[in-house]
Order: structure tokens, then C-alpha cells, then sequence
């Protein structure tokens, strides 16, 4: 259980409580850019403190949500790919396709930056996307962040079609498939604004797609 605390300008992640105790295993101290703190653990809830991560999960994933919000990035369920120089991002709940469509592009000779979660960055120096360590049925991720050409909502079928959203409707689908920093609310509109920002300088759409190569083939047609 993991639960979040603002205590003036600093936040309070605190995991490992629940109703029978209020004693915390870790808890994480956070200064008001996110960047630096300190971990506090319960020196009574581990056998082997020497094989301790501190940053065990959820901790780890949680603390990555709240820093990609300070830069003007976050972690969408998508599998990125970078392709000649481009990067696309199709994005997807679990079973909508994504690593199915990572083992073909990677037949294709594209680079996996990740079949499951993806970084999403829109700076003032571009779209990109980026790879991270958690995959999905793929281990064999990774690379360099790509320049992000367009974005696919996955959905399965027979034959390859695609669907343009606008764009403000494009943001929303992505934001529900993404792990925003809920418990912040100044954070959240950040991660709403990169979102919008992205949907309106690419192409995003419905992408459907069946389990053979013609959805890449079509997506490396696009140019």
C-alpha cells in the first residue's frame, strides 16, 4: 500500500502501511522539485538489510512518475520504436498488440526502445521518445531516444486501417493509457499540457492491425 503526503513544499511517499499498522517501510522525503530527498526504512522489516533496495517497486516506478512531470515527460503503456531515424509510438492496454507488434518491427529491423512502457518527451527541443527498463514480453529493449514521427492507438483486426483523432481527443486516449503522478495536482497538469502539446504536432490515430507485417509495412509507407 502506498500512500502520498504534502507537507508544505516537500512530499511524503510512504509504502508498506495498512489498517492493522500506521508504521511505514520506506518512506520517501521529496523537496519541491522532485529531485533530491532522502529514503527513510524501517529497520524491522527486512531479514537481509545488506540485499535491501531501497527503491524497491513500487518506489522506484512511483518516484520516475513524479520526476517525469518536472520535464515535461511521461510514462505511457506503449511500445516504442525507432525506425531510420524516426520514432513512432503505439500505444495500448495489456493484449491490444504491443508486443506483438515489437517482434515485428524487430523482424523489420527496427530498434525496440520498449514493448510496454514508454517514455513520452515534449521539450522545447522536440518530440522524443524514450526506452526503459521495464518491458514487457521482450527482454531485448533499448537504444537511444528517437524523435517521435507519430503516435497509434492499437487496436486489433483483419486488416490494416487507420483512423486520425483530433488531437485534443488523441491526448485524452493517451492519458488514459499513462501513468501520471496522480496525487499532484500541479504535476497533472503538466503531464496534461506535454500530452496536448505532443497530440497536436503529430499525427495520432487508431491504427488497426493484424497479427502479420502489413501494419508495418503501412506505418514505414507513411514516410
Amino acid at each position: 500500500m502506498a500512500s502520498f503526503y504534502r507537507d508544505g513544499s516537500r512530499w511524503l511517499i510512504r509504502l508498506g502501511e495498512d489498517d492493522r499498522s500506521r508504521v511505514a517501510d520506506r518512506v520517501l522525503s521529496l523537496d519541491a522539485s522532485g529531485a533530491r530527498g532522502s529514503i527513510l526504512m524501517h529497520p524491522g522489516r527486512a531479514s537481509d538489510h545488506a540485499a535491501c533496495y531501497p527503491l524497491e517497486y513500487p518506489l522506484e516506478d512511483l518516484l520516475f512518475r513524479h520526476l517525469m512531470a518536472e520535464h515535461d515527460a511521461v510514462l505511457v503503456h506503449a511500445c516504442g520504436v525507432a525506425w531510420h531515424g524516426a520514432g513512432y509510438l503505439f500505444v495500448g492496454s495489456s493484449g491490444a498488440g504491443k508486443s506483438t507488434t515489437a517482434r515485428l518491427w524487430r523482424s523489420a529491423g527496427a530498434t525496440i526502445l520498449n514493448d510496454d512502457r514508454t517514455v513520452l518527451e515534449a521539450s522545447p527541443d522536440g518530440l522524443r521518445i524514450h526506452p526503459t527498463p521495464w518491458f514487457g514480453e521482450c527482454p531485448e529493449v533499448g537504444g537511444e531516444a528517437a524523435p517521435l514521427r507519430a503516435v497509434y492507438l492499437l487496436r486489433q483486426g483483419d486488416d490494416v486501417s487507420f483512423e486520425g483523432l483530433r488531437p485534443a481527443t488523441a491526448a485524452a486516449l493517451v492519458f488514459a493509457k499513462s501513468f501520471p503522478p496522480l496525487w499532484d495536482p500541479e504535476r497533472m497538469e503538466k503531464t496534461l499540457a506535454t500530452l496536448g502539446r505532443v497530440c497536436q504536432r503529430v499525427p495520432c490515430g487508431w491504427l488497426t492491425v493484424p497479427r502479420d507485417a502489413r501494419a508495418v509495412e503501412w506505418v514505414q509507407a507513411q514516410g
